[in-house]
């Protein structure tokens, strides 16, 4: 057995966020602000409002049936409700929503944090139809309902940098994410070393250690897409 104490100091990772980007690169930093990709993800509130939240709508799953619902405060509600054969009520519960996952472009799928788990909501937003629908494989005889865990690996195409739990490898740690939306650092990789290097007199000797995927061979710049586009 290893003694703890012997092992080494694990390296630091080096991420410092796209704000680190933007004094530099100003005009790359706000062209890429109105990508998809930098919408794919955020939290209710600080995300473009796309959906129609006065429809009313009601969303049927066998007897099951969903509504959502925005209030005065601007939280977001998704309701799931079901009634006897006679349209009596037998429950209404509801669970807020916390994250909204998704461009918009297509549509969005929403997610809901208890205690740094995430959950999915079984409802989505389907923008070209401007509805709530039920969500991809939630179909009648198939809904999961509110129970369907969202790890790391759900968000990994999604997501700039999720917080670990070190305590709860199944949970997120407070916030959840590090950065929200896809940023620099997915294509680029880590800045700091980077950002170190053009912040001193550098020698010509000292090699730049961040990622142009633009001056990379064919393959090697298709991996970096194939991260989550394969």
């Amino acid at each position: 057995n290893i003694e703890r104490d012997s092992l080494p100091t694990p390296l630091e990772d080096g991420f410092v966020g796209s704000k680190a980007c933007r004094d530099c690169h100003q005009e790359i930093y706000h062209e890429y602000s109105g990508h998809p990709m930098s919408r794919s993800i955020g939290h209710i509130g600080e995300v473009a409002v796309i959906e129609d939240y006065e429809s009313d709508q009601l969303v049927r799953s066998d007897k099951l049936e969903y509504r959502v619902e925005k209030l005065a405060d601007g939280t977001v509600w998704h309701h799931e409700r079901m009634l006897d054969n006679s349209g009596m009520l037998i429950f209404d519960r509801g669970h807020q929503i916390a994250i909204t996952v998704g461009s918009g472009q297509r549509g969005r799928a929403y997610l809901i944090e208890k205690e740094g788990a995430l959950y999915q909501s079984p409802i989505g937003w389907y923008t070209t139809d401007n509805h709530f629908d039920l969500s991809p494989g939630y179909e009648s005889g198939h809904n999961r309902r509110f129970g369907r865990r969202i790890d790391s690996g759900c968000l990994y195409c999604h997501a700039g940098r999720m917080n670990a739990n070190p305590k709860k490898p199944t949970h997120f740690g407070s916030p959840v994410f590090a950065e929200a939306a896809i940023g620099c650092e997915r294509c680029h990789g880590p800045g700091k070393r980077h950002i170190q290097l053009h912040a001193v007199q550098s020698s010509p000797k000292d090699v730049d250690p961040i990622v142009n995927p633009a001056r990379l061979d064919h393959a090697k710049s298709e991996a970096v897409c194939n991260q989550c586009h394969i």
